[in-house]
């Protein structure tokens, strides 16, 4: 059947280049190729009394419940003036006898909030409904965990007889640590005296999160959304920060104290080496006296004799061993504290995926906030320092302060009067940064701005880069550009000299208390009051105390660095989501399904009381937009139909098509879709996911279990890709994946000898490849090609719903047909290239397509025709009959 399908296609293609070439060069625009396209047929006006008796002899008898007319349009919105034909697909109007019970998900998501008792997931059951059938259910954890933030639940689920609806409840956790929306996964196994749907195997169950980042405690400051307003709490967010990453990010508890810990070896080191010096100058070195263990403070009195007096030698020896051999324990912590705890890569690791996860789920107003370059900076800059300067500085502090307290013992011991620096220091310290805390904001602020416009203006430059070649103004740009730099190494300079006069307190500081100490000090060693052991020991510990605070100066100022970026990321973090947006749709779609199936729930002569679900706009309004503008549209759609959305360009047609994917909200009105169809969007403009691979980008959003290679083969011969480099290129991939089956000799089969040559020439460089050169493929697809597998990716997807934007423009007149038939394929058999006898337990497939001119395709069983002052006008397709027809 499918040879015959491609054999007219062959034929029809023939004629269609015949005609092509002789009616001369202006075919090559779109618009004149689809009049000249024998599947476009001129529009036909529809009476009114035509539209309410329209059948089809393609796709058998409409269902009585949906097959009047109805008026849809009027501009004084008391009546209806167009009419709308409800055709419904013989893949959906079947006998339910023989049909099989399937079970599945209502939809591959569910949402859900932190805050509420249970997460409700819906499983549907599809068929005659006439006897029991079971399934087991279970949760899987993902980005979600068990016992965290859900709990673990698994149970049987028994459909009686007559019932197609079951809910499962899942016990969420409420806390108040933010995250990002995280997932878990139901799944659905082990059935009994029913199938499982492929599509509806398993379900993410998405959990909203109520809190703000990184603490509630912060709402009040973050309802400003401003820089300025995070700035006052500065030190209030950053101590938040500090306690989010310690409690929340996985492991982070235990490796913090763990290294706080290690940091203690330091310390006793240092006091050690002390306890030695002391001993050194006093005991060891002291030749002409026998002993001075008198003169020794009480703490260094106490230590044990190392050795008598003529064996000093000796004695040296043995302290530089003590001296040497820590260092290999400090060594080996150290080395632990990178290699194994790794607290910083854990917490980058952690920020940088749930900011992504977050981008991804902004509204458009969130990313307009947060620009490409903004989003590079935090991700590469911003997040690495304040994993550095504002988490790991707690482990400098840490043993600064244990440093500081080990010298004021040491001081202290020696007289009361030597503590007094370890107050001076703290108190000038603080007094200096509080002053000048605010200036260095708003200059670290300055700058962070100027480097984004900075790399905004390489960005910029690179996505005009044609537009500046042509225009021969390289010269212009660059000039622009060094303004750019000069701006910012002003921001820059301003920054250096105000840290540069910073940086010079504590050096100060320190420099006139050794000072005084040296000469005080010198002279109790003159009066023999002071040993010289200790004299040195403690001028030393005030150099090492200077070093200290200089040490703990720097991390305050760390700190207030920190606080710059910790500012934009934090904002980021809270930015708006569509995931409300989408719970609400879900919600909508849900309560839509299940009021629809109580008003009918026999639905005679369909499969599912599901399957006769129509897609319907319930007086839509959309202000700015010609076709929907106010008093609103109403239209519906029957599932299993073509539906072609024909107008003017700037007529609202993109419109129409996002409303109905959920990309768009409407003003007024609501689009209603039933929850269990899968919905596909498919711009216009092809797009490819950048180092992924070929075979990722052709079945993305499909588990790889589940790919079917031999499929894919025959959808690529289908519109022309089964060139020998896609094959090579599939089959170098094949290593590097698991496939539906393991056997990778069947593409070899399919491979001429020639191609074979080639593809093993490529192999012979693929060890040699570099990453980068993972998206060369894409570089040797044409804009045709490009598009072709555009298209081609949403076939294999399959899902319930497509919406495709302009599909057939700007294609050559035997890949416009091949598309259009793969189109009409797609509604008739449930899917593209796809098992004809699995169709029974496959919903129907319902396919709505764009197209800027006055013809119709002759694929569409409905036309919805859009114009500036009409509406929309629903009119019956153009289809002739065809021989294929869904089992």
């Amino acid at each position: 059947s499918r040879q015959g399908q491609r054999n007219v296609a062959g034929r029809r293609c023939c004629r269609q280049g015949s005609l092509a070439r002789s009616a001369g060069p202006a075919l090559a625009h779109a618009e004149i190729m689809f009049r000249s396209n024998p599947m476009f047929t001129p529009l036909v006006p529809v009476s009114s009394a035509q539209a309410r008796q329209v059948t089809s002899s393609y796709r058998g008898n409409y269902s009585p419940a949906v097959a009047s007319g109805q008026h849809v349009f009027s501009p004084q919105g008391a009546g209806f003036g167009q009419h709308v034909v409800h055709a419904s697909s013989s893949s959906s109007v079947l006998p339910t006898s023989g049909v099989p019970e399937v079970i599945g998900f209502a939809s591959q998501s569910f949402y859900c909030q932190e805050s509420s008792s249970f997460a409700e997931i819906l499983v549907l059951r599809f068929g005659g409904l006439q006897g029991s059938c079971s399934c087991h259910y279970r949760t899987q954890a993902g980005s979600a965990l068990p016992g965290i933030k859900y709990e673990d639940t698994e149970g049987q689920l028994l459909f009686r007889p007559g019932e197609h609806t079951k809910r499962i409840c899942v016990p969420i956790i409420d806390d108040d640590v933010f995250d990002t929306t995280i997932h878990f996964t139901m799944i659905l196994e082990d059935p009994s005296g029913c199938v499982l749907s492929q599509e509806f195997l398993t379900c993410s169950v998405n959990i909203l999160d109520n809190d703000v980042f990184p603490s509630n405690t912060l709402k009040t400051a973050l309802e400003a959304a401003t820089d300025e307003a995070l700035h006052k709490v500065g030190f209030t967010l950053l101590w938040s920060f500090i306690r989010f990453c310690f409690q929340h990010v996985p492991s982070i508890r235990w490796k913090t104290i763990l290294s706080l810990v290690l940091g203690l070896l330091d310390n006793l080191y240092y006091l050690g080496m002390y306890f030695l010096k002391v001993y050194l100058v006093n005991s060891c070195l002291a030749i002409d006296k026998p002993s001075t263990a008198d003169n020794l403070p009480l703490f260094i009195s106490q230590i044990p004799q190392l050795s008598v007096t003529n064996q000093r030698k000796w004695t040296t020896t043995l302290l530089a061993a003590l001296l040497i051999f820590p260092n290999f324990i400090l060594t080996g912590a150290d080395y632990f504290e990178m290699k194994v705890l790794e607290v910083p890569f854990n917490i980058r690791k952690f920020l940088r995926v749930n900011l992504f996860r977050k981008y991804l789920s902004y509204t458009d107003e969130s990313r307009r906030a947060v620009p490409i370059q903004d989003l590079k900076t935090s991700m590469m800059d911003d997040i690495p320092d304040v994993v550095a300067k504002g988490y790991m500085t707690i482990f400098r502090f840490g043993t600064t302060m244990m440093r500081i307290l080990v010298v004021g013992w040491i001081l202290s011991a020696e007289t009361t009067r030597a503590i007094v620096p370890l107050f001076v220091y703290p108190a000038t310290m603080l007094v200096f940064l509080w002053a000048r805390y605010s200036t260095r904001l708003q200059l670290l602020m300055k700058q962070g701005e100027g480097e984004s416009v900075t790399v905004g203006w390489l960005l910029h430059a690179d996505n005009a880069h044609r537009l500046i070649t042509d225009f021969q103004q390289r010269g212009f740009v660059v000039h622009k550009f060094e303004e750019v730099l000069n701006n910012q190494r002003r921001l820059t300079m301003n920054l250096k000299q105000f840290t540069f006069w910073n940086d010079q307190i504590c050096p100060w500081i320190t420099t006139c208390v050794s000072g005084l100490y040296l000469a005080w000090g010198g002279c109790q060693v003159i009066d023999g009051k002071l040993s010289l052991g200790v004299f040195l020991a403690v001028f030393g510990a005030y150099r090492d105390l200077g070093d200290r605070y200089v040490n703990l100066y720097e991390c305050f100022q760390t700190w207030c660095e920190v606080i710059e970026p910790l500012t934009g990321i934090t904002l980021q973090f809270n930015l708006a989501t569509d995931v409300d947006r989408n719970m609400q749709c879900h919600k909508e779609r849900d309560n839509y399904m299940q009021a629809c199936v109580e008003r009918n729930p026999k639905a005679v002569g369909y499969v599912s009381a599901y399957d006769a679900i129509p897609i319907t706009f319930d007086k839509v309004t959309i202000e700015y937009s010609p076709t929907l503008k106010s008093p609103g549209v109403s239209v519906e759609c029957p599932q299993g139909v073509v539906v072609m959305i024909r107008g003017p360009h700037e007529t609202g047609k993109s419109t129409l098509l996002n409303l109905l994917s959920n990309l768009q909200q409407a003003d007024v009105g609501q689009v209603n879709c039933p929850l269990h169809l899968r919905t596909l969007n498919v711009s216009s403009s092809p797009v490819f996911v950048s180092r992924i691979g070929m075979t990722a980008n052709l079945t993305f959003g499909l588990p790889p279990e589940v790919v079917d290679k031999h499929r894919l083969q025959r959808l690529l011969a289908r519109v022309g890709l089964d060139k020998p480099w896609v094959l090579a290129e599939l089959h170098k991939e094949q290593r590097h994946r698991r496939w539906k089956d393991s056997d990778n000799e069947d593409l070899e089969d399919d491979m001429k000898s020639s191609d074979k040559e080639e593809l093993n020439s490529d192999e012979e460089g693929e060890e040699d490849a570099d990453d980068e050169e993972g998206d060369m493929w894409v570089a040797r697809l044409s804009d045709s090609e490009k598009k072709r597998f555009h298209l081609l990716r949403a076939f294999v997807f399959n899902p319930e719903v497509l919406y495709l934007h302009r599909p057939v423009v700007d294609m050559d007149l035997n890949i416009c047909d091949t598309v259009l038939t793969m189109m009409r394929e797609f509604v008739d058999l449930k899917g593209v290239e796809v098992d004809p006898g699995t169709a029974s337990v496959r919903r129907p497939r319902t396919l709505f397509f764009t197209h800027g001119t006055t013809t119709t395709v002759s694929v569409a069983d409905i036309v919805w025709q859009v114009g500036l002052k009409d509406g929309i006008i629903v009119e019956k397709g153009h289809r002739p009959p065809t021989s294929a027809r869904t089992p």
